[in-house]
């Protein structure tokens, strides 16, 4: 990146000639491989295309291009990496003591705003970065202050982006209501502060919107055309790509296919899964977990295959004869969902699966919050092929909402917007 700048009068551009900034809180997201990586890439990948450059910093040891988009990525020095465990300390400490000890493990958001608050290098990257833009993309909130205060400093525009209402988390929920406090404090004001706020899904801005913050809704967006209906193949040749790609073998002619990553509601919803799976013997249906909500494991009904490629989701998906989402917490809105619906298949689940999605139960999915009686659901919907077929169809169409180069595309009509006053005098 190059020199920092200093500030000066803002001028008139447009998207097409803007420098763009993305500001991302986890570890490169090229690979796209989770939600909040999906979203975040995909987002790139379209601002992009009608930009100058794009430029995109996480945190973490290694980064790479993609899509027209330059990473990246900010990990301390040995030094500075104790220096930044032995500054919050005293924090940490005196949370605990502030909360009577409910703050052990709960306050991860919380301390999210505060990482590398005094890591002078970490703030020396982000103004380089900041003062190099035009515009500055913060993904969640953690970030946003810092930047938002550098960005106004500078006469540059800030978009916030808030990919889950974290005030609304559990576990922010179970650190006290000090600790939550604190983090609705903060999230609001970085919201607040943005020259645009940015939620994922109808639910959330009107969750905002009671919190006192205005928001514009950009939903999840996904590649249906990757995920288009493939030619028609019989399951036999998925079996034989699901082989070829994974090793994996599935012989039963039925498939009930959960995927999703490691995080607590997922590992919650696969332990559902695994106990429903043992009313399953004796039929011929498999439920296959794909993902880290589960370690490798084959245990009669239920096949968990850890993390996997694309390829082997790929034919995973074609095989699956029904999703099923037991999910029973969790805030933003769920892409896991949205991508089974571009594959057309028919999803069951609790409504916090379809949450931010104008579904119909009954007609685009089956929604029951009763996840013990998943395994009666199951066997039951799977007798009715055709109109389970029916389903996945409408379902198809509903995700075609949802392409990103549709949904996306509001960023760069927004990052027009802002860019087109003229502020040069």
């Amino acid at each position: 990146m190059g020199a920092v700048a200093e500030r000066g009068p803002a001028t008139s551009r447009s998207a097409r000639t803007a420098k763009v900034a993305i500001i991302y809180p986890w570890s490169d997201p090229s690979e796209m491989s989770k939600g909040n990586d999906l979203r975040t890439g995909l987002m790139a990948k379209v601002l992009a295309e009608c930009s100058a450059e794009v430029r995109l910093l996480s945190v973490g040891s290694t980064c790479r291009n993609f899509d027209g988009v330059r990473g990246y990525c900010y990990s301390p020095k040995p030094g500075l990496r104790t220096w930044n465990r032995i500054v919050s300390l005293p924090f940490r400490a005196w949370l605990y003591v502030r909360t009577l000890g409910r703050s052990r493990g709960a306050t991860f958001h919380l301390q999210m705003f505060y990482r590398f608050a005094f890591d002078p290098c970490f703030a020396a990257r982000l103004r380089e970065l900041v003062s190099w833009s035009d515009i500055v993309f913060v993904e969640y909130t953690f970030f946003a202050a810092r930047v938002t205060r550098m960005a106004k400093w500078l006469g540059k525009k800030v978009v916030v982006t808030d990919h889950d209402v974290m005030a609304d988390n559990v576990s922010n929920a179970k650190a006290g209501r000090y600790a939550h406090a604190l983090v609705v404090k903060k999230e609001t004001a970085a919201m607040k502060a943005a020259d645009l706020a940015v939620s994922v899904s109808e639910d959330e801005r009107l969750r905002f919107q009671e919190l006192g913050v205005a928001t514009i809704c950009i939903p999840h967006g996904i590649d249906t055309r990757r995920v288009s209906v493939h030619p028609a193949l019989g399951k036999e040749a998925w079996r034989s790509r699901l082989y070829e790609s994974n090793g994996v073998r599935i012989a039963a002619e039925q498939v009930c296919l959960f995927v999703g990553s490691g995080i607590v509601p997922n590992k919650e919803a696969a332990a559902i899964l695994e106990r429903l799976s043992q009313n399953l013997e004796g039929s011929d249906i498999v439920v296959v977990l794909a993902g880290d909500c589960m370690p490798k494991a084959r245990r009669g009904k239920l096949l968990a295959l850890g993390r996997i490629d694309d390829g082997a989701l790929d034919a995973l998906y074609r095989l699956a004869d029904l999703v099923v989402i037991p999910l029973l917490q969790g805030t933003g809105a769920s892409l896991k969902t949205i991508e089974a619906m571009a594959y057309a298949k028919p999803i069951l689940g609790t409504r916090v699966a379809f949450r931010g999605y104008p579904v119909v139960p009954g007609r685009d999915c089956l929604i029951d919050d009763d996840t013990s009686k998943y395994s009666s659901l199951i066997a039951s919907a799977l007798t009715d092929t055709q109109a389970l077929a029916a389903m996945g169809e409408r379902a198809r169409r509903l995700a075609e909402q949802f392409d990103y180069r549709v949904t996306y595309s509001e960023y760069v009509r927004r990052t027009e917007k802002l860019l087109a006053a003229e502020t040069t005098p």
